[in-house]
C-alpha cells in the first residue's frame, strides 16, 4: 500500500493506543468527561485529527466504488477522519 494511504482500522487502533497512554495522565474530571461522551475514539461528538507526512490538498475515504471527502486542517498537515 502506498505511503499516502492509511487504513481506517489502523487509525482506530492508533487512537485506542493513544487514549490508553494518555488516559492516566489526564485530570480525573477530564478523563471522566471523555468517558461520559462515549470515549475519545468512539464518540461522534469529538473530532480526532491525524498528522500527515506530506501537505494535503484533499483527503478521501474510499471503499470499493464509494468515495467521500474528509476535512483537512487549514495548513494541510492534518486530516480529520471519522472513527
Amino acid at each position: 500500500m502506498p505511503d499516502v494511504r492509511r487504513r481506517l482500522g489502523d487509525l482506530r487502533l492508533e487512537c485506542v493506543i493513544w487514549w490508553a497512554m494518555e488516559n492516566d495522565d489526564m485530570a480525573y474530571e477530564m478523563r471522566n468527561l471523555f468517558r461520559f461522551l462515549g470515549g475519545v475514539c468512539q464518540s461522534s461528538i469529538m473530532d480526532i485529527s491525524y498528522w500527515s507526512p506530506k501537505k494535503l490538498s484533499a483527503a478521501y475515504l474510499v471503499s470499493k466504488d464509494r468515495r467521500e471527502k474528509i476535512r483537512i486542517s487549514k495548513d494541510g498537515l492534518q486530516f480529520i477522519s471519522p472513527l
